[in-house]
């Protein structure tokens, strides 16, 4: 074993798992342990196919999810990902190579199995479609249109049509129950809604009612959307997407007509998981990959997936530019897996997250995750800055702590291998100052929040711990800023006994002084004790006065920004009656969970979530009206 390896993994044996036992990480989260559905039956034929499903399982499955080690689910929590869900993971999605041999049949009777009910009985937005075809969508300042609200990343609503003194009276106005399973979170644009959902349609609701306007089916695994106006094209707004191919689409966001489809990436694990970023005439597309759990199977011949970001015409879909993460190629390197399969080097440093857009410098800023193999190449572990107009990195800042902090840390842990810790999983946002001066903040998974000198190459301005850390767990999917302050969600989902898992941080942008720190409350979930915890793995949502914050209790709360003391507190995972026909469920809060929009709380219950999947987009108003 090299010295750089050591220093990247503990002193302890590591640990190799199965490749399939890897894989399942795709297939689901955990929330409790057991052999069997967590449903009953649906009706006689489903217990007459499920019965089949559950020898297949015992043969091909048991042995990863009943006996489930570190991110690998508990076979009880696949139920929550739902029929159709399970069969487009096995089809489609990262466990498709686990699948060889298997056949549709056989994916109906695992669904039939996991969850009570066969695939393509679940909710259809068919069931509630809107008497009128709706108004061209026109995007206001008022909408919530791409994940991070703007393309400065700052999920800043500033004009939320709503007074913080109405906080209080939200409540419920209508629910959707997302075919299949909650995919993402939602974005809200000229009196819309639109999602993807866990069965590869993409959504266009009625932002009053929740009535279907249109459905556009991929046949993919679709996660975000964004909606924007191509400069050029102001009148006519798109929706666009990326699938688990590397294809990125634009459709019409008023019919949900097909605009063009462009590849972008062709390696086979490849993965779009951020909503594109529109800019101009532009589109700023982050490409990532599921190449990264194959890395624990001794006998993957690992790896060769790069990172890129990946310039298109919005109006066309034609090419502009490709730039790795990684500028060198993957190479063999001469060495071998104990069968005999050549292994190659650089890979890695795949982008998450949605990627920031800074007109005033002509830059893009991409926050990179880790790197594949041990050499830990340039890119990985990183803030990149890309020219709009080329490509060339401009600039890029390792945040790869030195041998001893890191080996010191994982070794403290019992972490067997680390990498993953020091990668990104939020995005970067580019913050202003009252002085007009900017900052471009960034959280780690490994519990640090960074501020960079955008007019200085990145230089580190200040850097601030703020969480334990983990390789699911310290800071994901995003922060917020506004008025010289950045909010910070925390979830420790590995925190030390005693510790607090969950939390909300306010810091002074200008030093990273914490000017509070809202500890969340012992969890208490409607569904009971196992796999309740107060992580708060999910995106903060800012107005004037208020930060909501998801938890991974089911909980939606609303913070005070002048002392962090929460004004409002919604369970949201409990079953509800929705607007096309079923129950939605609701689960963890996590992810990109909610946004606001003309005075109207937009959440999604249950998706991006390690312990207890959901379908439901619940939408809260004063009152509920």
């Amino acid at each position: 074993m090299t010295k750089m390896m050591q220093n990247m993994i503990t002193t302890k044996a590591l640990r190799r798992l199965p490749m399939a036992v890897m894989a399942c990480v795709s297939l689901g989260y955990g929330i409790a342990q057991g052999a069997g559905s967590a449903f009953a039956p649906g009706s006689e034929e489903d217990a007459v196919v499920g019965k089949r499903g559950a020898e297949i399982f015992a043969q091909r499955c048991a042995t990863c999810h009943d006996h489930p080690q570190g991110r690998i689910p508990p076979t009880a929590a696949l139920a929550y990902r739902g029929p159709d869900s399970v069969v487009r993971t096995l089809s489609h999605g990262a466990m498709k190579p686990m699948a060889a041999g298997l056949g549709p049949e056989d994916f109906r009777a695992l669904a039939a199995h996991l969850t009570g009910r066969q695939p393509g009985k679940g909710p259809q937005p068919t069931a509630n479609l809107c008497a009128q075809p709706g108004a061209p969508v026109r995007i206001s300042s008022q909408d919530w249109p791409m994940l991070e609200k703007n393309g400065a990343g700052e999920r800043y609503q500033p004009d939320a049509g709503l007074a913080p003194a109405d906080v209080s009276r939200l409540k419920l106005k209508w629910a959707f129950a997302y075919p299949g399973s909650a995919a993402g979170g939602p974005v809200v644009a000229g009196g819309r809604v639109f999602l993807a959902s866990g069965s590869g349609e993409v959504h266009s609701l009625d932002a009053q009612t929740g009535c279907s306007y249109w459905s556009y089916p991929t046949e993919r695994l679709i996660r975000r959307v964004t909606v924007g106006a191509p400069a050029t094209a102001p009148y006519q707004a798109h929706v666009f997407f990326g699938d688990d191919q590397g294809f990125v689409y634009a459709l019409d966001a008023s019919s949900g007509k097909l605009l063009w489809k462009t590849q972008v990436e062709d390696h086979v694990l490849t993965r779009i998981t951020a909503a594109p970023t529109l800019s101009g005439d532009q589109l700023f597309v982050p490409v990532s990959s599921i190449e990264d759990p194959l890395t624990h199977d001794p006998d993957y011949p690992c790896c060769t997936f790069r990172g890129s970001v990946v310039a298109l015409d919005a109006v066309t879909g034609r090419f502009q530019w490709k730039t790795h993460t990684i500028a060198e190629p993957s190479r063999l390197t001469g060495q071998f897996t104990p069968s005999g399969k050549p292994l190659s080097s650089p890979a890695g440093a795949a982008i998450w997250t949605p990627l920031v857009v800074d007109d005033k410098r002509g830059l893009i800023y991409a926050a990179t995750g880790e790197s594949y193999t041990m050499d830990n190449p340039p890119g990985a572990y990183a803030i990149m800055a890309f020219d709009k107009k080329t490509g060339a990195v401009r600039w890029q800042r390792s945040v790869l702590p030195g041998d001893k902090e890191r080996f010191a840390y994982c070794e403290k842990h019992g972490y067997t291998d680390c990498r993953n810790v020091f990668g990104f999983g939020s995005p970067p946002l580019l913050a202003t100052l009252k002085n007009g001066r900017q900052l471009l903040v960034a959280g780690q998974k490994y519990g640090m929040v960074y501020a960079m000198d955008p007019d200085r190459g990145g230089r580190l301005v200040w850097r601030k711990r703020v969480a334990f850390g983990g390789d699911v767990g310290g800071i994901m999917y995003g922060m917020a800023s506004a008025e010289d302050t950045v909010y910070v969600p925390v979830g420790d989902v590995h925190a030390p006994q005693g510790g607090n898992k969950g939390a909300l941080v306010k810091l002074d942008l200008s030093s990273g002084k914490t000017l509070w720190r809202a500890d969340a409350p012992p969890p208490v979930c409607s569904w009971g004790e196992q796999g309740c915890s107060a992580a708060q793995s999910s995106s903060v949502t800012l107005m004037p006065g208020i930060a909501f914050l998801g938890s991974w209790d089911g909980h939606i709360r609303a913070y005070r920004t002048q002392d962090g003391v929460v004004v409002w507190n919604m369970d949201t995972a409990g079953n509800t009656p929705a607007v096309n026909g079923v129950d939605a469920v609701g689960g963890a809060v996590s992810g990109y969970s909610q946004v606001l929009a003309k005075g109207a709380l937009y959440v999604t219950s249950g998706a991006a979530t390690q312990l207890r999947p959901g379908n439901a987009l619940l939408v809260f108003t004063p009152d509920g009206k």
